[in-house]
C-alpha cells in the first residue's frame, strides 16, 4: 500500500471546516492582541513645523548689482538642524533628561522640492511634548542661523574698521603736505592722494554704518506645529487587519495541529479503501439497530451496497465468497441486510455472522423471510467450523456472505479474508481509529486479499462529539459479505473485478 496519497484543496478546506472553533479561537486571539497593542503599547505622537530658510546677507552685495539671488544649500541646512550648538539649545530649552544623540535621532528633517522651506519633525509620547519639541528645534534653528550671522558680521565690522584706522592713518600723513608743500607739483600730488583716501575712507564708513543698521534675517516659521489630534502609532488601520491575519494563521495552525492529533478517520474514502460502495446513516455505529427500524431507510442504503457487489459477482463469475471486515464499528445488521437484498435479486445466499452478530441477524431474516436466504448456524462460531462453508467447492449457494469477527480482536478476521475471493472492510468516519484503519489495511494486504472496496456507516455530528469526549472508538464490529449479479437501485461507484 503506498504511503503518499494526493492531497486536493478541498481536503484542506474539509479540514477547516471540520475545525471552525480552531481556526475562530484564533482570529478572536489575534483581535485580542491588536486590541492589547493599541491599548497598551506606547503612544508616538508626531508634530511638524515648517521654516522658511532665507540667506544670510552678511556681504551687503545688493542682489540689483549681481543679478541673481543668493542661493541657500538645503542639504546643509538640514544637517546644521542636528548640529552640537543647535541640539544643546533644544535640550536646554525642553529641560529633558535625554541626551543630544537621542534628540538627533528622534528629528527628521525634510525639504519639498523646490522650495527653501524646511519640515521639522519631532516624535514624543504626548501631543503636547511633540509639539513643543518640533518648536524648539525650529526656534534653536533660526537661533543658531542668527548667531552664525552674527559672528560674521562682527568680523566684517571689525575688518572694516582695521581698514578705516589705516585710511585715517594715512590721510593724516597726506593732509598737511596737501596744505603746505611748497612745490605746486607736490601739493597737486598731495590733494590728489587725499581726495582719493577720503573717497576710500567715505565708501568703508559707508560700510560699516549699514552693517551696523541693516536687521539680520536668517528665515522664520511660515507653519507652526498643530497639536497632534491622533498617534503616528500605532495605527487602528494597520494593527487590526494585521492582528486579524496573524489571528486567522494561528487559528489555521491551530487545526492543522487539532487534526495532526486527532486519531480517529475523518476522510469520507480513507486511502486504501476507495471506492467508497455505500453509505449508512446510523445514530451510534457503536450498536446494532433493533426493531422495526432495521427494515426502514437502512434497508435502502444497505440494498445500494448489495447492488454493487453483485455487479462485481457479474463482472467476475469466481467472485463467490465476500467476507465483510468491520473496523470500530458493529456491523451484523448491515451484514444481514445485504443478505437480504441479494437473496431478493434471485441469488442463493448463505449468511455466517458473527457469534456476537447472530441474534441481530436472525432478527433480519426472520423478518425478511426470503426463501433464497439461508441463515448458518454453526455448533460453534470459530475459523474452523466456519471454513468448510467457506472453502467447500461444491457449494449449492451463488453467494456466501461471512460476517468477519472484529479484525484489531485477532487472527480470525485475517484467515478468513484470506480464503475470501473479496473483502469489503466497514468503517465509521469520526469512530474509526487511523491505527485500527492501518492495521486492519496491513493485515489485509499481507494475505493478500482483494478489497473490494469500502462501506462508510455515518453518525450525526452531536454522537460523534460525544463519543469522542469520551476518548474511545466502539467495539470492533463484524462486516458482511456480498452478493452477486445486479438489481435495481443506485450503482455510482465501479468495483474493481481483479485481485490485486
Amino acid at each position: 500500500m503506498s504511503t503518499s496519497p494526493s492531497v486536493r484543496f478541498d481536503s484542506y478546506w474539509s479540514v477547516l471546516r471540520r475545525r471552525w472553533l480552531a481556526v475562530a479561537a484564533g482570529l478572536v486571539l489575534g483581535l485580542i492582541g491588536a486590541g492589547l497593542i493599541l491599548g497598551l503599547a506606547p503612544k508616538r505622537y508626531v508634530a511638524s513645523c515648517e521654516v522658511l530658510v532665507l540667506p544670510l546677507r552678511t556681504d551687503l552685495t545688493s542682489t540689483a548689482s549681481t543679478g541673481s539671488l543668493a542661493v541657500v544649500n538645503l542639504d546643509t541646512e538640514a544637517q546644521i538642524v542636528r548640529s552640537a550648538p543647535v541640539l544643546a539649545a533644544v535640550r536646554a530649552e525642553l529641560r529633558t533628561p535625554r541626551t543630544t544623540e537621542q534628540l538627533a535621532a528622534d528629528v527628521r528633517v525634510t525639504a519639498p522640492a523646490n522650495t527653501t522651506i524646511l519640515s521639522l519633525t519631532f516624535p514624543a509620547a504626548s501631543p503636547a511634548a511633540a509639539q513643543r519639541g518640533a518648536l524648539a528645534f525650529a526656534h534653536a534653528y533660526l537661533a543658531s542661523r542668527t548667531s552664525e550671522g552674527e559672528e560674521v558680521i562682527a568680523a566684517r565690522k571689525q575688518s572694516l574698521q582695521v581698514n578705516i584706522d589705516a585710511l585715517q592713518g594715512e590721510l593724516q600723513r597726506v593732509a598737511p603736505a596737501a596744505e603746505f608743500s611748497a612745490s605746486p607739483v607736490d601739493r597737486a600730488l598731495a590733494e590728489a592722494r587725499r581726495d582719493l583716501i577720503m573717497r576710500q575712507l567715505n565708501s568703508v564708513t559707508g560700510k560699516l554704518q549699514r552693517l551696523s543698521t541693516t536687521p539680520l534675517d536668517p528665515g522664520q516659521i511660515i507653519h507652526e506645529p498643530p497639536l497632534p489630534a491622533r498617534p503616528e502609532s500605532p495605527v487602528p488601520e494597520l494593527v487590526g487587519p494585521s492582528g486579524l491575519m496573524a489571528g486567522l494563521l494561528l487559528g489555521i495552525a491551530f487545526a492543522a495541529l487539532r487534526e495532526r492529533l486527532d486519531r480517529r478517520v475523518r476522510a469520507a474514502v480513507p486511502y486504501g479503501l476507495d471506492p467508497l460502495l455505500a453509505t449508512v446513516h446510523r445514530n451510534n455505529p457503536a450498536t446494532e439497530p433493533s426493531g422495526p427500524a432495521v427494515m426502514r431507510a437502512e434497508f435502502e442504503e444497505a440494498r445500494r451496497l448489495a447492488n454493487m457487489l453483485l455487479l462485481a459477482l457479474e463482472r467476475d463469475p469466481a467472485l463467490h465468497v465476500v467476507v465483510m471486515v468491520p473496523v470500530g464499528i458493529r456491523s451484523g445488521v448491515l451484514t444481514a441486510q445485504v443478505a437480504v437484498a441479494t437473496a431478493r435479486a434471485g441469488r442463493n445466499t448463505l449468511l455466517v455472522p458473527a457469534a456476537r452478530s447472530h441474534d441481530a441477524a436472525a432478527e433480519v431474516v426472520g423478518a425478511a423471510s426470503v426463501p433464497r436466504l439461508l441463515l448458518a448456524e454453526p455448533a460453534q462460531w470459530d475459523v474452523e467450523s466456519v471454513r468448510p462453508l467457506v472453502t467447500d467447492e461444491e457449494q449449492t449457494h451463488d453467494l456466501v456472505l461471512v460476517e468477519a469477527p472484529p479484525i484489531t480482536a485477532g487472527s480470525d478476521a485475517q484467515t478468513l479474508a484470506s480464503w475470501a475471493d473479496g473483502v469489503v472492510v466497514g468503517f465509521a468516519p469520526r469512530f474509526t481509529r487511523r491505527a485500527e484503519l492501518t492495521t486492519a489495511l496491513g493485515q489485509l494486504e499481507r494475505v493478500g486479499a482483494l478489497i473490494l472496496g469500502s462501506v462508510a456507516i455515518i453518525a450525526p455530528q452531536r454522537i460523534a462529539r460525544l463519543f469522542g469526549r469520551r476518548g474511545g472508538s466502539p467495539a470492533p464490529v463484524p462486516a458482511a459479505a456480498a452478493p452477486e449479479g445486479a438489481t435495481t437501485g443506485h450503482t455510482d461507484a465501479r468495483v474493481p473485478a481483479t485481485r490485486r
